[in-house]
């Protein structure tokens, strides 16, 4: 035989004896090291979903806190209540009230990517949507919806700033969570 071919012969076998030897070990010590940095990357993943999931839920409540403290939002409660009970949606001091503050909260709507926004009296009445949905007009603690989801959460908010992500199944006839449809509920101090 031929040195060239010897040593091909020979080249190939101590390759071959390197990759059957190498190849396990290099797996043994690769996987453990590649699950380690797959774990450390899906950590990572989960603080940062984690605070964005945080900041998401402190931009919403800083939102209320924003409504909850303007001047002019603080008047339109009781004015709107005032005009709604005095003569509905279409008399016209309800009219002149919603002319004067529904642009701000028709602002604040699309500026933050609210569905709707609500303003719910004392007692339970929704007196103002920026969208005229079926709830508006209605009455959270007696009415048709005091026993879904909006009107339990009235209730809650009656006692706490609160808010929830809402939107109506019709299977099974009442409000469910969904995404990007907050209704506001504010206490008392409102």
């Amino acid at each position: 035989m031929k040195p060239i071919r010897r040593i091909l012969i020979a080249s190939g076998i101590a390759i071959f004896t390197f990759l059957v030897i190498m190849g396990p070990l290099t797996y043994k010590t690769l996987v453990p090291a590649l699950k380690n940095e797959f774990a450390n990357h899906l950590i990572s993943i989960r603080e940062i979903k984690k605070l964005q999931i945080q900041n998401f839920f402190h931009e919403r409540y800083g939102d209320i806190h924003i409504l909850s403290k303007n001047p002019l939002v603080v008047q339109s409660l009781p004015r709107f209540a005032n005009a709604f009970k005095s003569g509905g949606f279409d008399n016209s001091a309800y009219k002149q009230v919603d002319t004067y503050y529904g642009p701000l909260l028709e602002h604040f709507l699309r500026q933050h990517g609210y569905s709707n926004i609500f303003l719910i009296d004392i007692d339970g009445n929704v007196v103002f949507g920026v969208k005229r949905d079926e709830y508006i007009g209605t009455n959270l603690n007696t009415g048709e919806y005091s026993s879904f989801s909006i009107g339990e959460l009235f209730k809650e908010g009656l006692n706490n700033a609160k808010f929830s992500d809402l939107t109506w199944c019709e299977e099974s006839k009442d409000f469910i969570l969904m995404e990007r449809t907050w209704y506001m509920i504010r206490p008392t101090g409102f």
